[in-house]
This record gives structure tokens, C-alpha cells and sequence, in this order.
């Protein structure tokens, strides 16, 4: 329950805390192990898209397709997002 309250705490943060604060709870999330790692390392590669740093997003977003905890949802989701930054995620 702790974790849950901790991502939510940084979504609902974004905006109101400095964004190198903020990446930094998401990378503590984003260890091995912590249930809501790929949901973190999302939220990491978004920080990245906004400060456009786009090369480092999209190797994120590649690196979480290739994680063998990876869900439907969260597949689809940055399937998605890799195809509106111009990158085919067939392609990985």
C-alpha cells in the first residue's frame, strides 16, 4: 500500500514539485522488484519527452517493451506513445 501511495503521490505531484524531484521518486521506484517498476520507468521516460530529451525517452520506452513483466495495458500504451514520437514498435 505504501508504494501505491508513493506513485500516486508523484502523478499527482507533476507540476507542483520541481521535475528533477520528481524523477528522482520515479527512478527509487523503478529498482527491480517494486510492483510498480514499469509504471515508474514510464513516468521517467515522460519526464524525459518533456524536458526533450527524446533519445533517452525512446530508449526507455524500447527497454520497457523488451521487460519480461511487461503488461498488455502498459504494451499498448507506450506501443502507442513510440508510434506518435515517430518509431515503430514492430520494429524492436
Amino acid at each position: 500500500m505504501k508504494l501505491l501511495a508513493q506513485f500516486k503521490f508523484l502523478l499527482i505531484s507533476l507540476g507542483n514539485i520541481e521535475d528533477n524531484l520528481i524523477l528522482a521518486g520515479f527512478e527509487e521506484m523503478a529498482i527491480p522488484g517494486n510492483p510498480f517498476r514499469l509504471l515508474a520507468e514510464e513516468q521517467i521516460a515522460l519526464l524525459m519527452l518533456k524536458t526533450q530529451d527524446f533519445e533517452a525517452a525512446v530508449d526507455t520506452l524500447k527497454s520497457i517493451l523488451e521487460d519480461a513483466e511487461l503488461t498488455d495495458t502498459i504494451k499498448q500504451r507506450v506501443s502507442q506513445l513510440l508510434i506518435s514520437l515517430g518509431v515503430d514498435p514492430s520494429s524492436l
